[in-house]
């Protein structure tokens, strides 16, 4: 019998669909290095997040943070010797350090080598390219103004590093160096324009209003410029109490008065530090958590106080009013004395009168004649 003829092969798969087009970067007006807080770190889970190129506005920045780990930042000169982990032409952007902070200006066009110089760094992964676009702004370069706005203060506060503590949100970060100090301050003011629109703040509180989110705004800026190497005390005072005004007597003015106390207690200002201390008491409460750190604060500070003034001797008690005989017996006594006074000056009248016949003083003669008439010659006319 003829041979039946082979089985025809399976048809081969579709082939897979083109890739589709990635999307175009998302731009912001900064970023972080890790793409989530800013960490520089060689620990596997941290150099994981730098394996995707960051894309970065042209004037905007990249924050870069690190501590307990001695790290610095450097920039190499090319791709090639970012991957060859070849430090050889590094240029240094930030020094050892066991604790640092940068906020690395992202220059229009540029890309932007990164690693860590310490031995075997780079080899962990510690290194991060960024792509500076040339035609997205953060800023515009005839009048300054942004385009880029920072709109949210849920990332602003992931700037600054804030953590709970045991007394409520701790701010570790933003003002260690008098560069990152405007750069963050930059950010913060650019939220007050949004406050009246869209509220950056309602990402942080669902409950904020235009007033909550200015005094957010003063709050963080008296912050950073009391917590800079270069503290400016008197606009910091000035924003908490923009801060305090905004929010009045309300619960939200708790950190804003407990930064106060903190500020008095910095600038060595004893008498302020109490007076805002028990405004925050009487505002707050004794056992909020923001009250307990302020005292804690002033504690530490032991500040020396003149002694208080010895207390006045208690007031004597009035008289009891005198009893009706005793007003009477007076009020004759009175009359009595008086009396007698008028008495005497009546007789020392009559005494003077009378002296000469009292004295027995001899009596004009009635024959006697006047001076006129003793005078010769002069008589009547």
């Amino acid at each position: 019998p003829p041979s039946s003829p082979p089985p025809s092969p399976p048809p081969l798969p579709p082939p897979p669909p083109p890739p589709s087009p990635l999307a175009p970067p998302t731009y912001r007006r900064f970023e972080f290095a890790d793409g989530v807080d800013g960490e520089w770190s060689a620990l596997p889970e941290i150099t994981e997040r730098y394996e995707t190129t960051l894309h970065c506005a042209a004037g905007g920045m990249v924050s870069f943070w690190w501590e307990g780990w001695v790290h610095d930042l450097v920039r190499l000169p090319s791709a090639a010797a970012l991957d060859a982990c070849d430090v050889s032409q590094a240029v240094t952007i930030a020094p050892y350090a066991v604790r640092g902070q940068v906020h690395l200006p992202c220059e229009p066009g540029q890309d932007l080598y990164l690693t860590c110089s310490v031995p075997g760094h780079c080899g962990l992964g510690q290194r991060l390219h960024v792509a500076v676009s040339s035609t997205v702004y953060a800023m515009d370069l005839v009048t300054g103004a942004p385009l880029l706005h920072s709109d949210s203060l849920a990332r602003i506060y992931t700037l600054l590093g804030a953590k709970s503590g045991d007394y409520g949100t701790e701010l570790t970060r933003g003002y260690q160096t008098e560069e990152v100090a405007e750069s963050s301050l930059e950010l913060v003011w650019c939220l007050e324009d949004h406050c009246a629109t869209f509220n950056p703040a309602l990402d942080l509180d669902p409950q904020a209003t235009r007033e909550s989110c200015l005094a957010q705004v003063n709050t963080l800026a008296g912050f950073l410029h009391r917590k800079r190497p270069e503290p400016r005390y008197h606009e910091s005072e000035r924003y908490y109490k923009a801060a305090i005004d905004l929010v009045g007597g309300t619960w939200r003015a708790c950190t804003p008065i407990s930064y106060l106390v903190e500020l008095y207690v910095q600038w060595g200002n004893a008498t302020a530090a109490h007076e805002a201390l028990q405004h925050l008491t009487d505002t707050c409460g004794q056992s909020a958590p923001v009250t307990l750190q302020a005292i804690k604060a002033v504690e530490q500070a032991n500040f020396e106080f003149p002694p208080p003034p010895s207390p006045l001797p208690p007031p004597q008690p009035p008289s009891p009013p005198p009893s009706p005989a005793a007003a009477a017996a007076a009020y004759g006594a009175y009359i009595g004395i008086g009396a007698g006074v008028i008495l005497l000056i009546l007789l020392a009248l009559l005494a003077y009168r009378y002296r000469g016949k009292c004295l027995g003083a001899p009596s004009p003669d009635p024959g006697a004649r006047t001076a006129d008439e003793a005078v010769p010659g002069k008589g009547r006319v």
